[in-house]
């Protein structure tokens, strides 16, 4: 293991679209964005809560490295379905 010298600062290179979708180097951890919706798009298959597909939320689970990958597309989907005329996010769970 390298030690670095106090006083020392370590730069990180970090895509944009992770530290736009919330991602933070000091994390350790990064919370689901599931917000209990669960409510999916027939064509997308994309949950209209968080925007994560069903195969998302089981690698959420089990493979945290892909969490910065998955939570960096979810805006975007958010986005389309709700230039398509969804109600996305907290709003999708009120009944028309």
């Amino acid at each position: 293991m390298r030690v670095v010298p106090s006083g020392w600062m370590i730069a990180l290179i970090v895509p944009a679209a992770l530290l736009q979708a919330g991602w933070r180097p000091y994390m350790t951890g990064m919370a689901s964005p599931c917000i209990d919706i669960c409510k999916y798009d027939e064509e997308t298959g994309w949950c209209l809560g968080c925007g994560m597909t069903r195969k998302d939320k089981k690698h959420w689970k089990k493979e945290k490295d892909r969490r910065p990958a998955i939570k960096a597309e979810l805006p975007g989907r958010l986005d389309a379905m709700a230039a398509a005329g969804q109600r996305v996010g907290k709003a999708a769970k009120k009944k028309n």
